[in-house]
């Protein structure tokens, strides 16, 4: 199963904070210019830069160790990772949800991709 962010704006954020690499459904590259998601189409002979559309914007492969955890990270329980567990960080433990961060920036996790 493929992983896909359905929200472009969090597809945004990971492709400009975190070098995260999208591809279309067909595998075609999607680049960030001016926090705006793009699709170069190659012509024969010129470059169409078109804005990105689509329902869901896929994570390339070679993006996917990215969203393994590294230590210091922090989940939307306000739990942070220790390299071995997630522990419970009791200085800034809220009882509400709140978004997961690395190195002090959101971080937002794909999701696995249905047939919505």
């Amino acid at each position: 199963m493929k992983k896909v962010f359905k929200d472009l704006l969090a597809a945004t954020i990971m492709t400009r904070d975190f070098d995260v690499k999208l591809v279309t459904a067909t595998g075609k590259e999607i680049v960030l210019y001016r926090d705006r998601l793009y699709v170069i189409e190659e012509k024969e002979s010129s470059t169409e830069w078109n804005f990105f559309s689509e329902k869901w914007a896929y994570i390339h492969e070679d993006s996917l160790p990215i969203f393994e955890p590294m230590v210091g990270d922090k989940d939307e329980d306000g739990y942070i990772w220790d390299g071995e567990k997630w522990i419970r960080d009791n200085r800034h433990f809220r009882l509400y949800s709140t978004t997961a961060k690395r190195d002090g920036k959101a971080f937002f996790t794909p999701m696995e991709q249905t047939d919505e």
